[in-house]
């Protein structure tokens, strides 16, 4: 009787949550791609409007879900002197987090400083949407007027063939307006 009564019972809470559509995550792998690069304030502005940046909580950079051809015109208009600071790529495997870290340095006759960032990557599939966890403790110090320490810090979907971009404008030693980019690429889900 007691048997009868527990199956029962399975029967009506199976039968209660039979029409519900729940989204749950799963584990998921990707290709990451991250580019760090210093542009132009006004290249920035042109390409990826202030309209279409979505501040970020705690953290003195915004976000935006671009294109390839927006990554593509801010790598174009990139400074030539710094150039490329980090360009990596990895598969991620883990949600919420797999330690990830990028260093670089310039020193020469016109560029002096570092930057780089500590902190983590997570990929999942929540239904058909691929999401992505990113959390770092960003650095930058290159010929800066006010060096960049700020935390990174999005959870939410990534763009399918779309990039996500994050924005800091600050000011160089010389005055020129230019905006730190680390731009993330997800490819290869799995």
């Amino acid at each position: 009787m007691k048997r009868l009564a527990t199956f029962a019972l399975a029967v009506a809470i199976a039968n209660t949550f039979a029409g519900c559509q729940h989204r749950v995550a799963h584990s998921a792998s990707a290709v990451i791609r991250y580019r760090i690069f210093e542009a132009p304030a006004k290249l920035v502005d042109e390409v990826v409007p202030a309209e279409n940046r979505t501040p970020l909580m705690g953290s003195a950079y915004t976000i935006t879900h671009g294109s390839r051809a927006d990554l593509s015109a801010l790598l174009d208009g990139m400074f030539a002197d710094s150039g490329l600071l980090a360009d990596a790529s990895r598969r991620i495997s883990f949600w919420p987090k797999t330690a990830d870290t990028w260093t670089y340095m310039r020193n020469d006759s016109k560029l002096l400083g570092a930057g780089g960032a500590s902190g983590y990557l997570g990929v999942r599939s929540k239904g058909r949407r691929h999401e992505i966890r990113i959390e770092y403790d960003v650095t930058h110090t290159i010929n800066a007027r006010e060096p960049i320490h700020s935390k990174l810090a999005y959870e939410g979907a990534m763009p399918d063939n779309g990039v996500l971009i994050a924005l800091c404008p600050f000011q160089r030693t010389d005055g020129a307006a230019v905006v730190h980019i680390i731009a993330f690429e997800a490819e290869n889900w799995r």
